[in-house]
């Protein structure tokens, strides 16, 4: 009898404690406008908000452990074609927002305006931290803000990523493994590619493209690597490859067609690249 007791006291206990566990998520869906669709699967104490207004926006949260998850998704188009509902004349088209997360104390904020935005982030992990960005309204157009794509991933603890896409058909990509890695990528104009990956610790990249067509490529293998492209034109292009601990790089390109290569291995390399024109053409190699 007292054994029975017992296992039924223990059933009770790991019922009311699943269920206080259970009631822990909080999920807020607030939806205007056509077709929109979200779909938020909760394992843990997680809290996710989506919000959407527009047409046919479509966002996926998975979210096991104790995370939070924020989507925004609104426009500046009309509903497919037609007004849609009173007070809601304006709203995104098509925007598709994916976020998952597993861990404990992982951020993810997305926030999209416009129209065929894309936006993926994976967070594996504790206190790692991604805010994407993807706006309308780029440079007095109103169509802007159109079919940037932008993904993120997240591996290990307290990296930080921050994406801000204006304008049309930018990509970027980010991928952060081991910790305290630190990447901000801005990008104004149309068809620009930024491409981001740190595998270490403490590492710094930021890239700043303005203008069209540009593309950098940034790696980061080490620890206190610090990278800076800064594009401002059309059509250039920076490879930056970094591996070790505490070296720098800064790359400047304000012209058109300019090509600058840097290869960094081992430690306390410094390379500072300035390139002001058109066609300009810089290869740096450093080894010790």
């Amino acid at each position: 009898m007292n054994i029975q007791k017992s296992a039924l006291a223990i059933a009770v206990s790991l019922i009311i404690s699943s269920s206080v566990f259970a009631a822990t998520n909080e999920s807020s869906v607030d939806q205007h406008g056509v077709s929109n669709d979200a779909n938020v699967v909760q394992h843990g104490a997680n809290t996710s908000d989506v919000d959407q207004h527009g047409t046919q926006n479509h966002v996926i949260s998975n979210q096991d452990g104790i995370n939070t998850s924020k989507v925004n998704q609104t426009g500046d188009g009309i509903y497919a074609g037609h007004p849609g509902p009173a007070g809601y004349d304006k709203g995104g088209l098509n925007n598709t927002a994916n976020v998952s997360q597993k861990g404990y104390e992982n951020e993810s904020t997305i926030d999209q305006n416009g129209d065929n935005n894309t936006a993926t982030v994976k967070q594996t992990g504790g206190d790692n931290t991604s805010k994407i960005a993807q706006h309308g309204n780029w440079g007095g157009w109103s169509n802007s803000g159109d079919s940037n794509t932008a993904s993120v991933t997240q591996s290990g603890s307290s990296n930080d990523s921050k994406v801000d896409q204006f304008g049309v058909n930018n990509k970027a990509s980010v991928t952060q493994i081991d910790a305290a890695n630190d990447s901000d990528v801005h990008q104004e104009g149309t068809n620009n590619a930024a491409s981001i990956t740190q595998v270490g610790g403490l590492n710094d990249s930021d890239v700043h493209q303005n203008g069209d067509s540009n593309a950098a490529t940034v790696s980061q293998f080490g620890a206190f690597n610090e990278s800076d492209v800064d594009q401002t034109g059309n059509l250039n292009t920076a490879l930056v490859t970094q591996n070790g601990f505490d070296n720098n790089s800064d790359v400047g390109q304000i012209g058109n067609a300019n090509t600058a290569s840097v290869t960094q291995n081992g430690v306390d390399n410094d390379s500072n690249v300035n390139q002001i024109g058109n066609a300009n053409s810089a290869i740096v190699n450093q080894l010790n």
